[in-house]
């Protein structure tokens, strides 16, 4: 960056020293190698950094070092001390000035004189190299960096911003805040940028038309405070959340059409779930036999999952132990019409989980595999290093759905409801898992459970399917 960007701190070589050598001598030893060794330092000249100035009273001194542009100043001479303190009063905060007596001899005054700016510029040339990594790593960022001034003007920003709305520095400089945004987002970032000034950190969402499109910022702001605690603007960041609002937003919809779900469950389904237990108690009263009592089992666990949608819809907490996962997986595939497919259960681990939760979770995953792999398909559940896997040799799942049918009301198949693969994540999210669909190396559709607790290595267990009756 050059030093008339607007964005660039000024740099330190701009603040000048100058070598204020206090004597009535007119000549003084060393004079002449004094000022040649001063343009090897930084030149002789105000504009190269150092520079230097006879003075033959503290009057003069105390004006050469009272300049504008004068940031340090080394006074040499033989009651130096004494001048420094005579010039105290009146030479600016901001001022250094360092003291060097002839105590020792001119050649030797000059000699610190010469180590000590020696010195200096080093200093300043590793704040400036330090500086300039600042400025690098800020245009680096893919978000947007500014800093605005008391008046609420911008003043310093990175490059990202000018690549963002294709703005040169020119037309940067100065803008404010607001101005970026739409009109719907104007009066918001302009309250922002208030309470900001007003020495209040902010957070705020906006969105503005940009050379990509609209784009939805989550701005910050942040006072920035001078030495006496003065607000003398603020700086932030503005990070786009687009992507990250639009999965919030679905997420959210998709919240509400289960927990929409979950009503359907337990009011419109509880009325026929009643009347259908009480003619099937009424007939095996007359005549029991094991057709009726597996249709039992299928409506009390009806009337279970009912009670688990319910629960899950109002924030109910996991009831979770140590069990066999091979167990669960087997009451689960009993629970499930799988006609004629083949379990394979290749598993002894124990894990941690919410028995009741962690079937239905499989349930679903086994009504899943058998609905799209085919009535005579193969299922396996195996192990994985950090949880375990359920498995169908049918045709897969494409790569650009599988993000896809995770969601809520997403279905294939013509009499789907699309809830299935929903359940089984948020099922999953409230363990603290995470699942995923990849391919198996049969070629069907290979869904994986990951951050299980507590798994170990297992065997081997095959159970073939009812038929359906």
């Amino acid at each position: 960056m050059s030093p008339t960007d607007p964005r660039s701190p000024d740099p330190v070589t701009a603040q000048q020293t100058i070598v204020v050598v206090v004597s009535s001598d007119r000549d003084v030893d060393g004079w002449s190698d004094l000022v040649a060794a001063l343009s090897e330092v930084g030149g002789d000249s105000p504009d190269d950094g150092a520079r230097l100035v006879r003075a033959e009273t503290v009057s003069e001194a105390r004006a050469a070092v009272q300049d504008e542009g004068v940031a340090h100043a080394v006074v040499v001479g033989p009651d130096a001390d004494a001048v420094v303190r005579a010039l105290d009063d009146g030479t600016g905060a901001r001022r250094s000035v360092v003291p060097v007596p002839t105590d020792d001899g001119w050649d030797e005054a000059f000699a610190r004189c010469l180590r000590y700016l020696v010195a200096q510029r080093r200093d300043a040339q590793r704040v400036d190299r330090d500086r300039n990594l600042l400025v690098d790593a800020l245009d680096a960022l893919d978000d947007v960096f500014y800093v605005y001034d008391a008046d609420g003007r911008l003043v310093r920003w990175n490059d990202r911003l000018n690549e963002v709305f294709g703005l040169s520095d020119v037309e940067l400089a100065g803008i404010l805040p607001e101005t970026f945004f739409v009109e719907s987002s104007r009066e918001r970032v302009r309250s922002a940028a208030a309470e900001a000034l007003a020495g209040n950190e902010v957070v705020v969402e906006a969105e503005a038309e940009t050379d990509v499109g609209r784009v939805r910022f989550e701005l910050t702001g942040r006072p920035l405070e001078d030495e006496d605690g003065r607000v003398v603007g603020f700086s932030g960041v503005a990070r786009d959340v687009t992507c990250s609002r639009q999965v919030t937003e679905r997420l959210a919809k998709e919240n509400e059409e289960l927990d929409a779900f979950g009503r359907v469950l337990t009011h419109d389904l509880r009325n026929p779930l009643s009347v259908a237990t009480g003619f099937l108690d009424h007939h095996r009263e007359r005549h029991d036999s094991d057709d009726l009592r597996r249709v039992a089992r299928a409506l009390d666990r009806m009337n279970d999952l009912i009670d688990e949608v319910r629960n899950s819809s109002r924030g109910a907490t996991l009831d979770v132990s140590t069990v066999p996962l091979a167990s669960v997986v087997r009451s689960a595939w009993d629970a499930v019409e799988t006609r004629d497919a083949l379990l394979v259960v290749d598993t002894r681990a124990r894990v941690v989980a919410d028995p009741k939760r962690l079937q239905r979770l499989l349930e679903n995953l086994f009504r899943n595999c058998v609905e799209h792999a085919g009535a005579a398909s193969t299922v396996r559940v195996g192990d994985l290093h950090d949880g375990f896997f359920v498995a169908d040799d049918g045709p897969g799942v494409p790569a650009e759905l599988r993000e896809t049918v995770f969601r809520t009301g997403f279905t294939t198949a013509s009499d789907g409801t699309g809830y299935g693969l929903g359940i089984v994540r948020e099922l999953a999210e409230m363990h603290g898992w995470r699942i995923e669909v990849t391919t198996d190396p049969s070629g069907g559709a290979r869904f994986e459970v990951h951050g299980v607790a507590d798994r170990v290595d297992g065997g081997t267990d095959v159970s073939r399917g009812r038929k359906s009756t």
